[in-house]
C-alpha cells in the first residue's frame, strides 16, 4: 500500500543545518524512520524552509501533493531511502527547487511521465538506485528541466537517444552517468553541449575518433570500465581546454605517439589499469602544464618530462629506472654474498661428507640440509646480479616482461623456499640440541636418523607447499603475480610508501572537504586498482614471512638459553669445576649463533610489522636476506661442534 501525504510532525530530534541557511530555514532529519514527509512543525511555519535532508530514512513513494506547503524550498535530499515509485508530478508545488539529491536509493525506482514535472528552476539533479531504474519508452523524462545545469545519473542503462532528451543542453556544465550503451549516439552534435565542463562515464562499448570535438569548454573527463584498445590523437581532438583526465579499467593495448599532444592545457592524467599497454617513449613531451601522472605502473613515471611534481608510484627503494639494481654498493654486495653463499655451502656439504659417517650422523643431515637450503638462496642472489646485468640502462623499458616471466616467479619461489626452509631446520636443531643437553637420559626423547629423514622429508614438502600454493591460479593471489610485485620477485610486506598513502588520505579528505574540482580527483583515485601499501596475497606473505617466522626465531632463542641455564645448573649441581671453561666457550658460542640469526632475519620481520602499521622504512630485505644465508654457513660450522 503506498503512503499517503499524512498531517504529522517533524520529530523534535531533527537537528542540524547547514551554516548558510538560517534556523527557520533548514530542516535535517535523517535516520528517523520517516515514511513520508511531514508538512508542518510546531516550532516554526514549513512555508520559510528552502533546506530538507530527509536522507536514511524508510520513505518509499513521491506522489503530487507530498511537499504541500513548501513553496520556498530550493534544496531537497532524499538520499538512502526505499523510493519504489516517483508519480508523474510527484515534485509539484515545489517551483523554486533548484538541487535534488535522489541517489543511493535501496530499492529498484520506478518513474513515471513527467515525474519531474514543475521542476523549471531545477539546476542540479543527483538521481542513483542501487539496484535498478525503470522508466516508460520514449518518455522524456527530463523534458520539464529547463534550467538544467548539472546532472549526475548513475544505474539507469538508457538505450535510447530520445530517452536522454535535454530541452536546454547547452546551459548543463557537469555531466555523471553509466550504462548508458548508447552514448556514441548522445554526441553525434556534440556543439549541443558546449559549455559543458565536466563528463564522466562508463561501461560504453566503445569511444569514437572524434567524439568529444565540440566540446570547448570540458576541464574533467573521466572514463571508466570500457574496452578502448588504442588511444590516438583523435580520441581527445577538440579537447584544448581539458585539464583532468581519468582512463581507469578500460583494457588499453596501445597508446600512439601524439595520443595527448593536443591537450595543451592538460594538468593531470590517472591511467588506472591491470595490463601495462605499449606506448611511446615521448608520450608526455610537449605538456608543459602537466604536474601530475598516476598510474598502476612505475614505467610510466621513468618517460615524464621533469615539469612533472608529482608521479606515482615511483621505483621501489632497491630499483631504479635505468638499473634493476639501482647503486653499485648493492650491486658488489649481491655477486659477493651470492658467491660466497654458493662456495661456502658446497665446502660444508663436501666436508660433512668427507667425515666419518657414525660420528655425528644426526648433525650432519641436519647441517647438509641446512646448506642445501641456504644454496637456493645463492642460486635466487645470482639470477637477480646476472638479469641486473642483461637489463642494465634499460630496465623500464623491460620490467613488465621481467617480472611477469617465469624465471622471475621461479626466483622468488626458490627464495621463499629457501628461507622458510632454513627456519624450519633452525628449529629442528635447537629442539635436537634442546632434548640431548636438557634430557641426557632419557634417551627415548632424543631423534634418531630415522625419525631426522621423516621430520626433514616432511619440512621440505610443507615448506615447498606452502611457497609453491601462490603459483596456482587462485584469485586471492591475483593469479602467477604473487612473486611478481617489483624487480626483486619477492612478496615481502615492505611496499609502504608513506608518500603515497598521504596522498591517498588526502583524497578521501577532498571527498568531503574540498572544490568541486578536488572531489572529483578524490572520486576517481577511489576507482585505481591499485593499492599503496599493500598487494594480493600480502596477508598471506605477512602472516608466513613475519609471524611464523618470528615465533620460529623465538623459539631457537628459548630453546638455547634453556640450554645454557640448564648446563649452568647442571655443573653447580656435581661442582665440575674442570668444566668451567668448556661452559664459557658453549655460552660464547651460543650467544653468537642467536645474536647473528636474530640481527639478519628480526629486521626483515620488524620493518614488515612496521610497515603493517605504516611506518616509514628503508628497503633493506633483500640485503638482510642475503646476509641471513651468508652467515648461515658459519652457523653451520659452528653447530658441528656441539654434542
Amino acid at each position: 500500500m503506498k503512503n499517503t501525504t499524512c498531517k504529522a510532525h517533524w520529530p523534535y530530534s531533527c537537528a542540524g543545518y547547514p551554516a548558510r541557511y538560517k534556523v527557520n530555514e533548514a530542516i535535517k532529519c535523517q535516520n528517523e524512520g520517516l515514511y513520508t514527509i511531514p508538512t508542518y512543525t510546531f516550532w516554526f511555519i514549513s512555508e520559510d524552509v528552502r533546506y530538507l535532508s530527509a536522507g536514511f530514512n524508510r520513505i518509499s513513494y513521491i506522489e503530487n501533493g507530498m511537499f504541500h506547503g513548501m513553496p520556498n524550498l530550493e534544496e531537497l535530499i532524499l538520499h538512502k531511502n526505499h523510493i519504489r515509485e516517483i508519480s508523474s508530478f510527484g515534485f509539484k508545488g515545489l517551483d523554486k527547487l533548484e538541487i535534488l539529491h535522489l541517489y543511493l536509493n535501496t530499492e529498484p525506482m520506478k518513474l513515471k511521465n513527467r515525474s519531474f514535472g514543475g521542476l523549471h528552476r531545477l539546476k542540479f539533479l543527483n538521481i542513483h538506485s542501487l539496484t535498478s531504474l525503470e522508466y516508460p519508452n520514449n518518455s522524456k523524462i527530463f523534458e520539464d528541466l529547463i534550467s538544467l545545469e548539472k546532472l549526475h545519473m548513475w544505474g539507469w542503462n538508457m538505450k535510447h537517444e530520445e530517452d536522454f532528451f535535454l530541452p536546454n543542453p547547452h546551459l548543463l556544465r557537469r555531466l555523471r552517468m553509466d550504462q548508458l550503451h548508447a552514448h556514441t549516439m548522445l554526441f553525434r552534435n556534440p556543439t549541443n553541449y558546449s559549455n559543458l565542463e565536466e563528463l564522466r562515464f562508463s561501461s560504453n562499448d566503445r569511444i569514437l575518433d572524434g567524439q568529444f570535438n565540440g566540446l570547448n569548454k570540458l576541464k574533467i573527463l573521466s572514463v571508466r570500465s570500457m574496452q578502448i584498445l588504442r588511444l590516438n590523437p583523435a580520441t581527445f581532438e577538440g579537447l584544448q581546454s581539458l585539464t583532468y583526465l581519468f582512463i581507469g579499467n578500460c583494457n588499453i593495448n596501445t597508446i600512439e605517439q601524439h595520443t595527448f599532444a593536443k591537450l595543451q592545457n592538460i594538468e593531470r592524467i590517472i591511467i588506472s589499469q591491470k595490463a601495462l599497454p605499449r606506448y611511446p617513449l615521448t608520450l608526455f613531451e610537449g605538456l608543459k602544464n602537466l604536474t601530475s601522472v598516476e598510474s598502476d605502473h612505475m614505467e610510466l613515471c621513468c618517460i615524464v618530462p621533469s615539469t612533472v611534481k608529482e608521479c606515482i608510484p615511483q621505483p621501489d627503494h632497491l630499483s631504479s629506472c635505468e638499473d634493476l639494481v639501482k647503486n653499485d654498493i648493492l650491486r658488489v654486495s649481491l655477486w659477493t654474498i651470492g658467491i660466497c653463499i654458493l662456495l661456502g655451502n658446497c665446502a660444508v656439504i663436501a666436508i660433512r661428507f668427507r667425515e666419518d659417517g657414525t660420528r655425528q650422523s644426526i648433525n650432519k643431515i641436519l647441517v647438509v640440509n641446512l646448506s642445501l637450503s641456504d644454496m637456493i638462496m645463492g642460486v635466487y642472489i645470482i639470477i637477480i646480479a646476472v638479469m641486473d646485468m642483461k637489463y642494465r640502462d634499460t630496465f623500464f623499458q623491460i620490467r613488465e616482461v621481467w617480472t611477469k616471466s617465469g624465471l622471475c616467479m621461479a626466483s622468488g619461489f626458490i627464495a621463499y623456499l629457501s628461507t622458510e626452509m632454513s627456519v624450519y631446520i633452525l628449529v629442528v636443531m635447537t629442539l635436537d640440541r634442546f632434548l640431548k643437553i636438557v634430557f641426557p637420559f632419557k634417551m627415548w626423547l632424543h631423534f634418531s636418523k630415522r625419525v631426522v629423514h621423516c621430520v626433514l622429508v616432511f619440512g621440505w614438502i610443507l615448506c615447498i607447499t606452502l611457497t609453491a600454493l601462490p603459483l596456482l591460479p587462485l584469485n586471492y593471489f591475483s593469479p602467477h603475480e604473487f612473486y611478481t610485485q617489483s624487480g626483486f620477485c619477492l612478496p615481502l610486506v615492505l611496499n609502504y610508501d608513506s608518500a603515497k598513502e598521504a596522498m591517498f588520505n588526502k583524497a578521501m579528505l577532498n571527498q568531503h572537504e574540498s572544490t568541486e574540482l578536488e572531489e572529483n580527483i578524490a572520486l576517481d583515485r577511489q576507482n585505481m586498482q591499485q593499492q599503496y601499501s599493500h598487494f594480493n596475497g600480502w596477508e598471506y606473505s605477512f602472516a608466513l614471512f613475519n609471524v611464523v617466522n618470528l615465533i620460529a626465531l623465538l623459539l631457537i632463542a628459548a630453546g638455547y638459553l634453556a640450554i645454557f641455564f640448564a648446563t649452568k645448573i647442571s655443573r653447580l649441581k656435581t661442582k665440575q669445576c674442570s668444566g668451567q671453561e668448556k661452559e664459557r666457550r658453549m655460552a660464547a658460542k651460543l650467544m653468537w649463533i642467536v645474536a647473528t640469526d636474530f640481527c639478519c632475519l628480526v629486521p626483515v620481520i620488524i620493518m614488515g610489522f612496521l610497515t603493517y602499521y605504516k611506518e616509514k622504512l628503508l628497503h633493506m630485505s633483500v640485503y638482510l636476506c642475503c646476509q641471513s644465508t651468508a652467515l648461515s654457513t658459519q652457523y653451520s660450522t659452528h653447530l658441528a661442534h656441539f654434542p
